[in-house]
């Protein structure tokens, strides 16, 4: 679980784009929430250090796997 968090994190630090972070951001909140693990914040706040402290809270590796196959999908499509 911890080399899912730690190529996430990297990959995550990679990322310029606002609006990728901000749909990752989003995206890991609105799951996390659904499940009751995660209050929402407010959106003004950035996007790639919350990123990052919510993968390190995630202690599901399947979602962490999903989760990194899912950035590594949208960085090839979206070209980085």
């Amino acid at each position: 679980m911890e080399w899912y968090k730690k190529e996430i994190v990297r990959m995550i630090d990679g990322i310029e784009d606002s609006k990728f972070l901000e749909f990752l951001y989003r995206f890991i909140v609105r799951t996390l929430q659904n499940r009751g693990i995660w209050e929402e914040q407010t959106v003004e706040e950035r996007y790639r250090k919350d990123i990052l402290n919510l993968v390190n809270g995630i202690q599901s590796e399947k979602f962490l796997k999903f989760l990194r196959n899912l950035i590594c999908s949208f960085k090839k499509e979206w070209g980085y």
